[in-house]
């Protein structure tokens, strides 16, 4: 077969409800990069093997036999590609495009390996997730093959590594049964010991067994299986051992820490510190606990000791001449997420901040912390589309001045904004109020994301209903969404939009221009105010209700009566009178002008005195006044 840029595999076990969708996400890759995809079938039923055949002709038939890393081999031996990648069947990507233009670019030349994102969520609704880089992309060379017959890996990863930001959604670690997951590590686990004993020296697979046992709380087998670990490793110094040496380390730590000996975390994480062998980063997943340990003992001092030691620890990792593309491939290769991710660090600072903060040792925190704990509140937002209702902790720190809120905000893209607004909806009016308070106490500036959180605020206000409310509220509830609704339209379209037929604009924003001309009629135009608001019910039929409780107040006010029509009747022929005098002041102000520019300037006062008479209110006549009278007076001085 001839030879392919790329070849894409999975090992498709039956998952209906994701394996398309994967599969469908994965389409403009194929589209768009000289590509082939193998499909590995490890158990569809045929109505999914049918429909799999949609997407290739390339379905290997695998007996399964408890061995993944022979699994995912079966469809690399087979593959044509210069570069392989492989996914789950219960991930699919959000957009592909990074990857295209990794291999449309070029790019690709110049690296050996690459990794993108898979988003873990923690709910369904994708409110709640971790981001984690994985390494699922390489260069084919001859050795290049899969090992390990559970948590398997591609190598030997080698050279350049590519950091490429696309993501791939992932809800499998979602309200997993507890008895699935315990099944899955009885069955991994004997996998894993039997390739310890074949591989002594491999500790990815000996951290592997750590995790299975912390992955169902079974905390003495974590801490007997990471013991263990240590005891082979104690007397080893070298890199990469000293690497993988926390790991074991810091597991023990969770373990303890979860089981509440917290004494003997705080004494072990000590001893743990004196190793010089231990990396930085190590010393920075150490003092996680041990600062963990600290607080929740009640000892302070000790507490901000960890913390200040381990962000120190941390960022000097981060400065290491170990690159950040080996960090991912390493972090990748070791499945130490629990002890290097990103989410701890910032924990633990946070942690550290709150401490110093309630022990008025503000002197501690320092203009790096700062910047982190700004990059703290912009993740915390990101992540989370409740972000209107802030932790404790990071009220805290706002109250102290060590974050800007408002840059936050404004970093946010509008989705965002929606997405939390949505959340609002949810919750209800007073989750609104709490947000819009929120709002207040930190805005500065005037933009989009305000408009339309004001906007949705005001709908939700708009569509409360009640019996007793009176007209003054009522109309101002509907200036109110009026108001919020033409300002974030503002934002969108030009003024010409709002004009006319205004087919460019929304429902609400049609509404609200109809109401915005309610507002303008004539104070007792009770006729004109009820035609904008019927037109406005047409626009957008959730305000029919309230239009109409309204549309009925107006017409109470505009029932007919003989006196009122007779007055109505001398007010419009005073209004035409006065008209028609303003109109003839007018007139006669140009003759005055007329008459001043000919030097006739007694004849001018003569008639300005009388036409003075006809308006005295009249500013620009007491201008003209004084003006020709100023004249008048010089040209007698002058005589």
């Amino acid at each position: 077969m001839a030879k392919k840029k790329l070849t894409i595999s999975l090992l498709v076990s039956g998952r209906e409800d994701t394996t398309e969708k994967c599969l469908d996400s994965l389409k403009p890759l194929m589209e768009q990069v000289d590509s082939e995809l193998i499909l590995v079938d490890t158990g569809c039923d045929e109505k999914l093997k049918q429909s799999l055949t949609k997407y290739t002709d390339r379905i290997v038939p695998f007996a399964w036999c408890d061995d993944f890393a022979k699994a995912r081999n079966a469809g690399l031996e087979l593959a044509v590609g210069e570069w392989f990648m492989y996914m789950d069947d219960d991930e699919w990507f959000e957009d592909v495009t990074p990857i295209i233009r990794f291999f449309q670019s070029g790019r690709c030349d110049e690296y050996d390996q690459a990794v993108y994102k898979v988003r873990n969520y923690n709910d369904y609704e994708g409110t709640s997730y971790t981001d984690e880089w994985v390494s699922r992309l390489i260069r084919v060379e001859e050795d290049t093959c899969f090992s390990g017959k559970v948590h398997e890996i591609l190598g030997p990863a080698r050279g350049e590594c590519a950091m490429l930001e696309a993501y791939a959604h992932h809800y499998g670690y979602v309200n997993v049964d507890s008895e699935v997951l315990r099944g899955k590590v009885l069955r991994n686990v004997p996998l894993l010991l039997a390739m310890v004993e074949d591989e002594p020296n491999n500790l990815r697979w000996r951290i592997q067994i750590v995790q299975e046992y912390l992955s169902i709380q079974s905390y003495d087998e974590a801490i007997c299986a990471a013991q263990e670990a240590i005891g082979y490793i104690a007397k080893i110094d070298k890199r990469f051992v000293n690497q993988c040496r926390h790991v074991f380390e810091t597991a023990i730590l969770r373990a303890l820490h979860s089981k509440g000996d917290d004494a003997e975390v705080m004494t072990l994480a000590k001893g743990y510190l004196e190793d010089v062998r231990n990396t930085n980063q190590g010393n920075a997943a150490i003092c996680f606990y041990g600062l963990k340990a600290a607080q929740k003992g009640g000892f302070v001092e000790e507490a901000i000791a960890f913390g200040e030691r381990g962000l120190a620890a941390y960022d000097a990792w981060q400065q290491e001449e170990l690159g950040r593309q080996e960090m991912i491939i390493e972090q990748s290769l070791l499945f130490v997420k629990d002890v290097t991710k990103e989410e701890n660090h910032l924990d633990m600072l946070r942690q550290y901040v709150t401490l110093c903060i309630q022990s008025n040792r503000m002197d501690k925190i320092l203009a790096q912390h700062r910047n982190q704990l700004q990059q703290l509140l912009e993740r915390i937002l990101d992540n989370n589309a409740d972000f209107f209702n802030l932790p404790k902790d990071i009220q805290t720190m706002l109250d102290a001045k060590l974050m800007d809120m408002e840059a936050a905000w404004l970093s946010l893209e509008l989705s965002q904004w929606a997405a939390a607004v949505q959340v609002l909806k949810q919750r209800g009016i007073m989750a609104f109020e709490q947000a819009k308070n929120l709002i207040a106490a930190y805005r500065t500036k005037e933009d989009i994301r305000y408009s339309f959180f004001r906007k949705e605020y005001a709908a939700v206000f708009m569509a409360l209903e009640s019996a007793t409310e009176d007209y003054e509220t009522l109309v101002g509830r509907f200036a109110q969404f009026t108001e919020g609704t033409l300002e974030y339209y503002a934002w969108i379209f030009r003024e010409e939009a709002f004009l006319g037929k205004m087919e460019m604009l929304s429902g609400d924003a049609r509404a609200a221009v109809w109401l915005n001309r309610m507002f303008s009629c004539g104070e007792d135009d009770w006729e004109g105010k009820i035609a904008d608001l019927r037109e406005a019910a047409k626009c957008y039929p959730p305000l029919g209700n309230n239009i109409k409780r309204l549309a009925a107040f107006m017409k109470e006010k505009a029932a007919p009566n003989q006196e009122n029509d007779k007055n109505n009747l001398q007010k419009e022929k005073a209004r035409e009178a006065r008209e028609e005098l303003l109109r003839m002041v007018e007139i006669m102000k140009d003759k005055i002008r007329l008459m001043a520019g000919q030097g006739m300037h007694r004849e001018a006062l003569a008639v300005l005195e009388q036409v003075r008479a006809l308006a005295p209110e009249d500013t620009e006549l007491a201008e003209m006044e004084d003006a020709v009278r100023g004249v008048l007076t010089e040209e007698i001085e002058s005589e």
